[in-house]
């Protein structure tokens, strides 16, 4: 002995379907494909070029820097002061 209510039948099935009018199940209409072959290709060209020449500025960097190392120049000897009296040679007169 159970103390569930009991099922009721199955409702019959509507009529019309709910999802008839829905956009979402409708299928796209067919685009056109040179646009997208277009930019695709367009996009790929200019991102070869501009790793290029990134690529280009860094190796010529490393070249210069290469030939032409950025060290600090040696700096000319410090003047020695005047001595006081020995400066010039005495003259005879």
């Amino acid at each position: 002995m159970t103390t569930a209510p009991p099922r009721r039948p199955p409702s019959a099935p509507p009529d019309e379907p709910s999802h008839q009018r829905a956009r979402y199940f409708r299928v796209p209409h067919r685009r056109r494909l040179w646009p997208a072959i277009v930019g695709w290709s367009l996009y790929s060209i200019i991102g070869m070029v501009v790793a290029f020449s990134v690529g280009a500025f860094i190796y010529l960097d490393d070249t210069l820097e290469q030939a032409a190392p950025n060290t600090a120049r040696p700096r000319p000897p410090a003047p020695q002061p005047a001595r006081c009296c020995r400066a010039t040679p005495p003259t005879s007169s």
